[in-house]
């Protein structure tokens, strides 16, 4: 509560104004400072990538987004929860005539705008030049706010606008229809894609509309204004024979930097495989012909005859039929094998061996060859003018031998020295839990540790999935030329 009193004082007059403060009961209050919401509108970056995976024609991701995993975590999680926001994907399985990855530009040509787009104007522009395959039109946001006038708080504003396209003379066809509801008091632009519309052989025309009525109030403002255009020449590679991926993803999810990606896949899908087999199953049906089907199969037999047979990434280019005729036959008998379901360690059962896994590097034929073969502990040998291949497996015995058909009456038993023997290891191998990245664990023979003790030796390095450690199972790691599944 105020009062004033006047009062002469010479020839002036004083004016004294006194106060009681206002407080609880008082009848007083407090004062309110105004809220500014934080910014939310940020220009964005958009990166663009094509991966290449595998040589030949593959079979894909083996579930979609949930195969693709940016940074170690996959696109979308096993209940299909989105972990990333705007991720597109492109994918070519590696066939002779496929398609090119649309959006990846070979050259770019930038031209400047500067126009404000106010509501019933829309900005028209025409690409002229017949090797522009899309357009990039970066709108900018001067500022997008709104200003209560009874508190003064300062909020977020919505602006609509479509982006359309036509063939010129044509009706506008809509490409983008953008509602942003953000707040921001600097400068900020965002980029839109528009290709070129389907059946274009001349000029085309772009243009941006405004949906949103004008602001008429100083309280609320959302222009906005087209600030440039690229011109962009798509590169139409289509990198035949080979897996591509595609990846179209916002760089402010990963602090504007380029993530790491892996894919997890079916290899290779053209493999030569018996005509009476089903490689899902693992199962043979009748007696084989010798003819063949084409398909997906992590049997290594198989595989190792499509290394030998195919001329694309293959031996095929050296060898003959008549030289693999043999092979087919020993391979069949092997892939069975192979397939006969065994204990897993786990309660369950799993086929004997499988493959998994890359040539990812050049490599002598022989060793490349030699390393498939150990999968299912096979031995190639070259006899009568052709390929043939055995493994080491139990079989009936062949042959009975004692003492008395023994030169001498005896038997040499060579062994090694105590001081090399090994009774523990360290075994590096791919853990699938883990997107296969290499993990390492402790083997021990433990007959052998309670004779001898814990000699422990190097560590051995592959690719291989976690199973009870007395048997191994190859399995997969980096891939180029792709066996069965992995990660690349």
């Amino acid at each position: 509560m105020m009062e004033a009193e006047a009062a002469d004082i010479g020839a002036g007059r004083v004016l004294t104004i006194e106060g009681r403060k206002g407080g609880k009961g008082g009848g007083g209050g407090t004062s309110r400072v105004a809220q500014e919401a934080a910014n939310s509108l940020r220009t964005k970056n958009v990166a663009r990538i094509v991966d290449l995976l595998g040589e030949g024609v593959n079979g894909g991701l083996v579930d979609g987004l949930k195969s693709v995993f940016l940074d170690g975590t996959p696109v979308l999680a096993e209940d299909g929860t989105a972990n990333f926001r705007g991720i597109k994907i492109q994918e070519r399985f590696g066939t002779p005539n496929q398609d090119p990855i649309q959006g990846m530009a070979d050259a770019e040509e930038e031209k400047g705008v500067g126009v404000e787009v106010p509501h019933g104007s829309p900005v028209i522009r025409s690409v002229t030049d017949s090797d522009v395959d899309a357009v990039r039109v970066k709108i900018q946001f001067p500022a997008l706010l709104s200003q209560n006038k009874t508190n003064g708080d300062i909020n977020p504003a919505t602006v609509s606008f479509r982006i359309s396209r036509r063939v010129d003379g044509g009706e506008f066809e809509v490409v983008h229809d953008v509602t942003i509801n953000d707040k921001t008091n600097t400068l900020q632009e965002l980029g839109y894609y528009v290709r070129k519309p389907d059946g274009a052989v001349g000029d085309w025309d772009w243009q941006v509309d405004r949906i949103t009525p004008d602001s008429e109030s100083s309280a609320l403002q959302n222009k906005i204004q087209v600030g440039s255009v690229t011109w962009v020449t798509e590169s139409n590679l289509y990198y035949p024979y080979s897996h591509i991926i595609g990846v179209e993803a916002d760089a402010e999810q990963f602090a504007d930097r380029i993530p790491e990606r892996s894919y997890f896949i079916n290899g290779l899908s053209d493999l030569l495989l018996p005509s009476n087999y089903d490689p899902v199953a693992k199962t043979y049906s009748g007696i084989w012909d010798g003819t063949f089907q084409t398909g997906w199969s992590d049997n290594p037999a198989w595989f190792y005859y499509n290394v030998l047979s195919r001329k694309l990434w293959g031996l095929g280019r050296f060898m003959t039929p008549a030289q693999l005729s043999q092979l087919k036959w020993d391979c069949y008998d092997i892939g069975q094998h192979c397939d006969e379901l065994v204990p897993d360690g786990f309660g369950g059962t799993e086929p004997r061996f499988t493959i998994n896994g890359p040539i990812s590097r050049q490599e002598d034929a022989i060793k490349v060859l030699g390393s498939i073969s150990s999968v299912f502990r096979g031995l190639a040998f070259w006899s009568a003018g052709g390929m043939m291949m055995t493994s080491d497996r139990p079989k009936s015995p062949a042959r009975l031998v004692n003492q008395t058909n023994v030169v001498g009456g005896g038997f040499e038993r060579p062994g090694i020295r105590h001081r090399d023997l090994v009774t523990s290891v360290v075994v590096g191998w791919n853990n699938p839990d883990d997107n296969y990245k290499i993990a390492f664990e402790v083997v021990n023979d433990h007959a052998a540790i309670r004779r001898h003790g814990v000699k422990r030796g190097g560590w051995a390095n592959g690719s291989w999935h976690p199973r009870p450690w007395n048997r191994w199972s190859s399995r997969a790691g980096p891939i180029w030329r792709i066996c069965g599944r992995g990660t690349s």
